[in-house]
């Protein structure tokens, strides 16, 4: 859901955003019954069920027996914290993303973008990635061999997500600071607005 929204933020306000990494991501999950079916389970839920958390975090790993114990008790013991009322409504935006909402707001991201992919995501597949890459001004497809959805919960995936993503901070060491001494107005929109300090 995160890539969703970081794709969405960043082709809202373009010129806040200097680079841009989405990990299992793609332009909406329209047209994909199964995933919409899973996403849209939680609706039914009164609060957060441990039965549902592990099936629906563990449908995120390529091989969940490779992540260390703590950590994948770790993840479910987090996620067993979210409210779910706010959950829901996170959802029904995803839900809400259409390929229109796609083809409108990533053209317009100015910021180099990594997109990385794990090759047995069983969210969403390369073409789905392909297809936000080529609505890209500035886009990097990867793929990561034996790694699902949240690729960078595996254990290989985290290494190689941690190579992909160590020259970025360099690039641009200068722009926390920059950022931490200015205000940038970031507007109205969907996801709220205000100013950012």
């Amino acid at each position: 859901m995160g890539s969703f929204v970081a794709w969405h933020y960043a082709g809202t306000w373009p010129s806040t955003v200097n680079q841009l990494v989405l990990i299992g991501s793609a332009t909406t999950a329209q047209g994909k019954p199964e995933l919409l079916g899973t996403l849209k389970s939680i609706y039914s839920l009164q609060s957060m069920t441990y039965d549902w958390v592990k099936a629906f975090q563990y449908s995120c790993f390529y091989n969940v027996t490779a992540a260390d114990k703590w950590y994948t008790e770790t993840i479910l013991y987090e996620s067993m914290l979210a409210d779910v009322a706010v959950l829901n409504q996170a959802v029904k935006k995803i839900v809400a993303v259409s390929q229109a909402n796609a083809d409108e707001l990533v053209p317009r991201i100015t910021a180099p973008t990594l997109i990385i992919h794990g090759a047995s995501d069983v969210m969403f597949n390369l073409a789905d990635a392909e297809g936000l890459l080529k609505l890209l001004q500035d886009g990097t497809l990867v793929t990561v061999s034996e790694a699902g959805h949240s690729v960078q919960w595996e254990p290989h995936g985290a290494r190689r997500v941690a190579e992909l993503i160590a020259p970025l901070p360099k690039r641009h060491a200068g722009l926390v600071k920059k950022f931490q001494a200015s205000t940038v107005e970031v507007g109205e929109g969907e996801f709220g607005g205000g100013v950012l300090a």
